[in-house]
């Protein structure tokens, strides 16, 4: 049976210097390619590249006549299958390619980086999203004050500046005194201010804290990268730069203030703009956000201003600048109680929560062995959990009854350590070491805030039985 042929095209050339062809469907061994005087020998599925010239191992390969990386092996022409390239071998073809970096560009910027002076533009300047006081900043900064804000003014507060406590919060592109701080401010600010139809946005620079945004912030926001969020809009908009002041942030602080980063996270708000960022990350490179601070202090109304401590966290004893509210926790640490300060911090905390009359029957111990707090012969463990034991695992503190000395719960200091997948995998071991032990476990991440309401949290069932216990001896 004959059937007609398809009047699709069997590859698309996407310049005239390529040296590969795209297949735009399956291309089976034997197929003629007559444009390019080419057989197929091998099967070619949809999208795969097709040499269209002979390429010698380790050659570049160029597509939209750009190079895109090195041939993994020689490639002929003349009886064409699917050509493989790899980009770690030519060492200009990071700097080369990354305008084809979806997740760092926007198309219109990676049309720009391509074509560069070639692409004609024409700059819109009647600007009709924003409220004039947010967009005066994107105006004065990046467009030489060539826009023509048609907005009006009518006298509303527009800007926010939240600056979080110092010290170094940022964890895995993540920050997370940041959110902590923004609802703290979201919670005291009771009901959000009058928007329209387009609600709240929180963007920033990295997946991760867009991602972690989800369990702090109020489920109205709409919650994304700024690379993601270009062409779209919202009432108002906080943007999070999520960097501290640790010296492996210092190399990416130009990511974060990228023009076109900063230029875009404040340009997607139309009323109300909100920057929530770490005291004096980005004072000293004196860029973008820089600028948009001096900016945001200079036209916000004072209220707007919110300075650290709105949130403060007893762990921030392990920077060297903390919050002066910290200064009589700081000087009860015992260096005894522990080599390591975050341990310190944690015992003092425990000391003064322990202290209450309610909680007189509860002491801790420090750095005791899993096999003193959970029976190993327990015949729910397995033997890799037996094994994690036996290799002197210990647990930070362990509460007990004064009377008995029966174990009550773990409390376990999580330092920067735990993110690591080694770390993680031995935390997991002895969650469920102690869950089969039936004792809780209290986790405290050094990046968290609220360590004491954490700590008076655990201990709150045991000391309600204590204070019962006390006044039942008192009526015998």
């Amino acid at each position: 049976m004959l059937t007609q042929a398809s009047s699709a095209p069997q590859v698309i050339r996407l310049h005239p210097n390529d040296d590969v062809i795209i297949a735009t469907r399956q291309l089976s061994p034997g197929t003629r390619i007559d444009a390019e005087r080419l057989v197929v020998t091998g099967l070619v599925p949809p999208s795969h590249k097709v040499a269209t010239r002979d390429i010698a191992k380790g050659e570049p390969v160029k597509r939209y006549n750009q190079i895109i990386g090195v041939a993994r092996e020689a490639i002929g022409s003349r009886a064409a299958s699917t050509c493989t390239c790899t980009t770690s071998a030519y060492p200009n073809s990071r700097a080369i390619t990354r305008a084809y970096d979806c997740e760092r560009h926007s198309l219109l910027d990676s049309c720009i980086g391509v074509f560069k002076d070639a692409l004609p533009r024409t700059l819109l300047k009647e600007h009709y999203r924003c409220h004039p006081r947010i967009i005066q900043f994107c105006n004065q900064q990046f467009y030489d004050n060539a826009l023509v804000p048609m907005t009006q003014d009518n006298g509303e507060a527009p800007l926010r500046l939240l600056v979080t406590a110092k010290g170094n919060h940022a964890r895995k592109n993540t920050n997370l005194r940041e959110l902590e701080s923004l609802r703290k401010v979201l919670e005291d600010e009771g009901e959000p201010v009058a928007l329209e139809g387009d609600g709240r946005g929180f963007i920033a620079p990295f997946r991760a804290q867009a991602t972690l945004s989800g369990t702090y912030l109020p489920a109205d926001f709409v919650k994304d990268t700024v690379h993601k969020f270009q062409g779209r809009e919202c009432d108002e908009i906080v943007f999070s730069t999520v960097l501290d002041k640790k010296h492996y942030n210092v190399a990416r602080l130009d990511f974060v203030d990228d023009p076109r980063m900063v230029n875009v996270a404040v340009s997607r708000a139309k009323s109300r703009f909100t920057l929530v960022t770490g005291d004096e990350v980005f004072t000293a490179n004196n860029g973008h956000i820089a600028a948009l601070m001096r900016y945001v202090e200079y036209y916000a109304q004072d209220e707007q201003i919110v300075r650290a401590p709105v949130v403060v966290s007893a762990f921030d004893l392990l920077y060297k600048e903390y919050d002066r509210s910290l200064a009589r926790l700081n000087a009860r640490l015992r260096p005894e109680d522990s080599r390591y300060k975050s341990e310190q911090i944690v015992a003092q905390v425990l000391r003064e929560a322990l202290s209450e009359a309610s909680c007189q029957a509860i002491t801790f111990h420090a750095q005791i062995a899993l096999a003193q707090v959970a029976s190993p012969t327990n015949p729910a463990l397995t033997a890799r959990e037996r094994e994690f034991m036996r290799n002197r695992a210990s647990c930070d503190f362990v509460l007990y009854f004064k009377v008995g000395k029966t174990p009550l719960g773990v409390i376990e200091v999580d330092g920067g350590s735990h993110d690591r997948p080694d770390q993680a995998a031995r935390d997991a071991l002895k969650n469920r070491i102690l869950a089969k032990s039936n004792l809780p476990i209290l986790r405290l991440r050094t990046v968290e805030s609220g360590i004491e309401e954490k700590v008076a949290g655990f201990l709150a069932a045991w000391a309600r039985t204590s204070a019962d216990e006390g006044r039942a001896t008192a009526n015998a």
